[in-house]
């Protein structure tokens, strides 16, 4: 069975807000968080800014980043899926 993590969605008040304020930091710990929890993909939607997508394309590469950058101890699916050491 493959998880998936559906947090960061638009249509969810809470990760909504966290996208229009580009609050990295509060979207690495919500992807961290299901990652932890056992997801193996993170599934970001974007789909309520219509057509301003691309303007969170930078926040949401940077949380990528700082994703792939950390060491997530307990979840080997998450360390092969960022290539983390």
């Amino acid at each position: 069975m493959i998880i998936i993590g559906e947090k960061l969605n638009s249509s969810i008040p809470a990760a909504k807000a966290m996208m229009d304020a580009e609050n990295r930091d509060d979207i690495v710990a919500l992807a961290k968080a299901q990652l932890d929890a056992g997801a193996e993909y993170i599934d970001i939607n974007a789909g309520m800014f219509l057509g301003g997508e691309t303007v969170l394309f930078g926040t949401l590469f940077s949380v990528y980043l700082a994703l792939r950058g950390q060491v997530l101890e307990g979840n080997p699916t998450a360390n092969e899926l960022f290539q983390l050491p």
